[in-house]
């Protein structure tokens, strides 16, 4: 008798809780739902000011700094001649400086065209 008792105790307890965690559920779902909006909206008006729309994570700045040590400074890099130079940005910021931070810029091209290398394709096409 007195397991029965109990039995029907967990269910009142179940058939009560139950509404109220659907209400939590839901509101969470709400909640989650306009924050996805602000960002969303936040990261195009970021993206057309020129700003970097991520944010720099611990992981980023790891690989930053292991991307930096697996390089040689020492040496210049060698100017590419006709072609295409492609820049290595991480969430619209410059990698490849020693300095163990990103580094902002303002360049936040990731492809350059050069004008040197359009200039010889269109005399290659006459």
């Amino acid at each position: 008798m007195l397991d029965l008792l109990k039995l029907l105790g967990k269910g009142l307890l179940y058939i009560i809780l139950l509404p109220l965690g659907i209400v939590f559920f839901a509101g969470y779902g709400v909640y989650l739902f306009v924050v996805w909006i602000i960002m969303f909206f936040r990261t195009i008006i970021l993206f057309f000011k020129g700003k970097p729309t991520g944010l720099t994570l611990p992981e980023d700045i790891k690989a930053l700094s292991i991307l930096n040590d697996a390089r040689d400074f020492s040496q210049q890099p060698a100017q590419p001649g006709n072609g295409v130079t492609f820049n290595l940005n991480i969430n619209g910021q410059n990698v490849g400086q020693k300095t163990g931070t990103i580094v902002h810029s303002k360049n936040t091209d990731v492809i350059d065209y050069s004008n040197k290398g359009i200039e010889n394709k269109e005399e290659d096409n006459k």
